[in-house]
């Protein structure tokens, strides 16, 4: 185990093949990743979004196609109203104005709760700063009337991966 981790996931959850890690800088020394000469918990890893780029493939923040499924989250940072309640994450939808539809992130979202498939969340802390917070199952899906905006938007409520296994 690696000391002062917490309970958030490591790089290594997300990216379990080494060579992945070696793709993206980072190495394992005695238990702890290290990145561009600065030893972390690899839990506490942070990423520069064109890392992230790099991993996610688009600056949309829904990625959903047959080999990869991802989603960029933020709390606070931009239009859409995330949140972190009580272990699970809700994903307001993509669509930034008008009722919300099963456009492409949206639908590829709705197909990963329908196949129990994974997703990977790269979560913005800052500008310019990131992290992975791990795969994630969608468990559910609600379409809400956002009263302070008049309009209709997709709320998927995920759970990290780690914590659906046990």
């Amino acid at each position: 185990m690696i000391p002062n981790c917490g309970k958030q996931l490591c790089f290594s959850d997300c990216f379990p093949d080494q060579r992945e890690w070696q793709k993206h800088g980072v190495n394992e020394v005695n238990g702890v990743m290290e990145r561009s000469g600065i030893t972390k918990c690899s839990r506490l890893l942070r990423m520069t979004w064109f890392e992230v780029l790099e991993i996610h493939g688009s600056r949309r923040g829904i990625r959903v196609d047959q080999t990869h499924a991802s989603l960029l989250l933020d709390f606070g940072l931009s239009v859409y109203h995330n949140r972190r309640e009580a272990g699970f994450l809700f994903y307001e939808g993509e669509g930034k104005s008008g009722d919300q539809i099963p456009s492409k992130g949206n639908l590829g979202l709705l197909e990963c709760l329908e196949l129990a498939r994974p997703v990977l969340v790269l979560e913005r802390l800052k500008p310019g700063v990131w992290r992975s917070a791990g795969e994630h199952l969608v468990l559910g899906v609600e379409y809400l009337k956002l009263e302070a905006q008049q309009r209709m938007v997709f709320v998927f409520k995920l759970q990290p991966l780690a914590l659906s296994e046990e």
